[in-house]
């Protein structure tokens, strides 16, 4: 099942609680010819389910079928009242959420008194009583439904699939693409399920991506045929992100909806222009953080590192958090400040749920919503000082010191003669990878470095020359030019690497990709370990600590 993943793998739609009820409601609708609107998200997992959900309704025929996505800058993540205004005024009679809307029971009530009726498809965690509405979310009390781990538009592909089933359609396999971009984005664990998706989708996109992706794929200078699961992460995703990051979404909504080669090429190099931008802010947000941390000794000492900036944009704060939280390896939460309220996002380590950190101080928050390892926040300015202190004196009776130094897990140790183009094909079996199914991770110990250069966009890359036994291997290390002063030919060096296929010159290639090297022997890492404690009160225990660690 793993290694052939196949569409009859996939559990029946109608085992998820509230199906029977969602596939009754919507088919009253279209019956009657109401106006049905789907209320999204700006992230790529509740975009792409708002396209599959819309893309089902018109083929089933809805008279009036519309989306609203809400926006970051105007209402903020989740189910608000004033849109659910503003859909009934505009003469909405039912709302269908994806990604969004599991713990908005005011919001719920709200649609009820507006006379909309309501269905919600979420895959977070309930927090708290359920809204007055029908609800589709295997993690909700009672449900039946055997995978639990489903994106928000792998709950919008069951919807659909039994609404097709229902009227008598086939199974819906042209939706298969957006589920999959879906899974991978939003960072769910690519097993069961979403590996299903994923794999399927993706064979999908390979042979005949929809008008939209294929235009994101040139405009990322990507083939269709060499689409995997590291190209929807890291090419299609991000500019469908930055849409929403830096103004509207709507844009990366209607780019998958569309069905023009020529409009298709248009909104995607318009995205990508958008992402470019997203980039540049993100670096000065990221230089500004840094800075604030290494004039607050505090701060930077603490369990979970916790910063506010005014104007810093709320959509590309969660990016920083994220390279904050790698860098410290530390849980890291960044507030954007517009005023007296301030909205922001927080990113873990592996082992701390920051959820669970931010509901033991909910009293100092206006929302808070999320998974273990990534959430979003707004808060009075005020409670700021306050959210720093609880944050962490719950981290400290949880957080262990090993947790906060990073470790890499090899899967294997490779002797030389190992490394080789046919094992990087064997590896293809276990994909697509991702959170929760992480490309393998192998060490090989005592090469000689031969020579290095700098290659790549402003000389960052490293690239090696190196032997062992025989045996040569040319590994690339990515963002790595600073280790060049410090590197010394003949050196023994330990490898942790990564393995695949690539291409050059329309031939097949060994792609070895470091992660990290070290001195053959040593017990250090190629990179300096920044082990911060400026913020302990006992130095010297500190200290002692460090060392009976080593």
């Amino acid at each position: 099942e793993f290694l052939r993943p196949s569409l009859e793998q996939l559990h029946s739609p109608w085992l998820m609680t509230g199906m029977e009820q969602a596939v009754a409601r919507i088919g009253t609708a279209l019956e009657k010819g109401e106006k049905i609107v789907v209320y999204g998200d700006y992230d790529v997992d509740g975009i792409t389910a708002a396209a599959l959900l819309m893309e089902t309704l018109r083929q089933l025929g809805a008279a009036a079928v519309d989306f609203y996505l809400p926006s970051r800058f105007r209402e903020g993540y989740g189910l608000h009242r004033e849109a659910l205004e503003e859909i009934a005024a505009a003469g909405g009679e039912l709302v269908i959420t994806v990604d969004c809307g599991i713990n908005a029971a005011a919001e719920g009530a709200c649609a009820r008194s507006l006379g909309l009726d309501l269905i919600i498809t979420d895959h977070h965690q309930p927090l708290e009583k359920a809204a007055a509405a029908v609800i589709l979310n295997p993690l909700q009390e009672g449900c039946r439904y055997p995978f639990k781990d489903l994106a928000g538009a792998g709950i919008a592909f069951k919807l659909a699939a039994a609404l097709l089933e229902r009227a008598g359609g086939p199974f819906p396999e042209h939706l298969l693409e957006l589920a999959a971009l879906g899974t991978v984005a939003d960072l769910v664990p690519l097993r069961g399920e979403n590996r299903v998706l994923t794999a399927c989708g993706i064979e999908r996109m390979r042979r005949s991506p929809r008008p939209g992706l294929r235009a994101l794929a040139e405009a990322g200078e990507l083939e269709p045929g060499r689409i995997d699961s590291y190209a929807l992460a890291f090419i299609l995703a991000p500019p469908l992100n930055a849409a929403g990051r830096l103004g509207e979404a709507d844009p990366a909504l209607h780019l998958l909806l569309e069905q023009s080669e020529e409009e298709a090429g248009r909104l995607a190099q318009a995205l990508h222009r958008t992402n470019r931008q997203r980039r540049d802010t993100g670096a000065q947000i990221l230089q500004e953080a840094e800075e604030a941390l290494a004039a607050d000794r505090r701060g930077a000492g603490e369990h979970i590192i916790t910063l506010a900036g005014a104007g810093w944009p709320r959509g590309v704060i969660g990016i920083v958090a994220s390279r904050l939280a790698e860098r410290f390896y530390r849980p890291v939460v960044l507030v954007s400040l517009d005023g007296e309220e301030g909205r922001g996002s927080a990113r873990s380590i592996p082992g701390f749920d920051i959820t669970a950190a931010l509901q033991s101080c909910a009293p100092l928050l206006e929302r808070f919503g999320g998974h273990e390892q990534a959430a979003g926040l707004t808060i009075k300015a005020a409670h700021l000082d306050q959210l720093r202190e609880q944050l962490n004196s719950y981290a400290a009776a949880r957080l262990r010191p090993e947790q906060l130094s990073p470790l890499i897990e090899f899967d294997a140790a490779l002797a030389p003669g190992e490394i080789g183009l046919e094992l990087a094909r064997e590896l293809t079996l276990l994909e697509p990878f991702g959170s929760g199914n992480p490309r393998p991770l192998f060490c090989s110990r005592g090469w000689a470095l031969h020579s290095w250069r700098l290659v790549g966009a402003g000389r960052s890359h490293l690239k090696l020359e190196l032997a062992r036994g025989g045996h040569r291997a040319a590994p690339i290390f990515f963002s790595a030019a600073e280790l060049e002063p410090s590197l010394e030919r003949e050196r023994p060096l330990d490898l942790a690497f990564t393995l695949r296929e690539g291409r050059f010159n329309d031939r097949p290639v060994l792609d070895m990709v470091l992660r990290d090297l070290r001195p053959g022997g040593s017990a250090g890492s190629g990179r300096v370990t920044v082990i911060d404690r400026r913020g302990v009160h006992d130095r010297a225990a500190a200290v002692k600590q460090i060392l009976n660690s080593a």
